[in-house]
C-alpha cells in the first residue's frame, strides 16, 4: 500500500487530484483487504487531505472522523493528535469556531498528554489560534 499512496502523494503534489484520489483508494482498499487498521487510518487522512485541497469539505470531515476512530482504537495517540489539528483546520477553514476550537484543544491536550515535542506550551499554542 505504501507504493499506492506514495504515487498519490507524488499526484497530489503535481495537482493530478483524480490521479492522486485513484491512488489512495487502491492503497485503501488494500490496507482494508490485509486487516492494516493503521495504513487504512493514514490513507484516509491523505483522502481528507486531498478533498479539503478540492473543495469537497464533508467528504473531508468524514475521512478525518473515520480515522480519528481507527485511531483511537487502536491507541495511536500522536496520530489522533495530528487528526485533531488537522480536523480543526479545517473547521476554522469552514468558519465553525466552536468545532475548530475544539478539535485544537483536544490536540493540544493529547500532545501533551505525550509529551510531544510537537507542542512546546500547550496553552501558548492555544492562544496563537485565530479561534481561542
Amino acid at each position: 500500500s505504501t507504493y499506492f499512496s506514495n504515487i498519490g502523494e507524488l499526484n497530489f503534489y503535481n495537482k493530478e487530484f483524480s490521479k492522486a484520489e485513484e491512488s489512495y483508494r487502491k492503497s485503501l482498499a488494500l490496507d482494508e483487504s490485509l486487516g492494516d487498521k493503521w495504513g487504512v487510518s493514514v490513507d484516509l487522512v491523505l483522502l481528507a487531505q486531498l478533498y479539503t485541497e478540492t473543495g469537497r469539505h464533508e467528504e473531508a470531515l468524514e475521512c478525518f472522523k473515520n480515522s480519528t476512530a481507527i485511531k483511537e482504537k487502536i491507541g495511536d495517540m500522536l496520530g489522533l493528535a495530528e487528526n485533531r489539528y488537522e480536523e480543526g483546520l479545517l473547521y476554522e477553514k469552514l468558519g465553525k469556531k466552536d468545532q475548530a476550537r475544539d478539535a485544537f484543544v483536544s490536540s493540544v491536550k493529547l500532545y501533551k498528554e505525550i509529551e510531544s515535542p510537537d507542542v512546546v506550551d500547550p496553552e501558548q499554542e492555544l492562544k496563537q489560534l485565530s479561534v481561542v
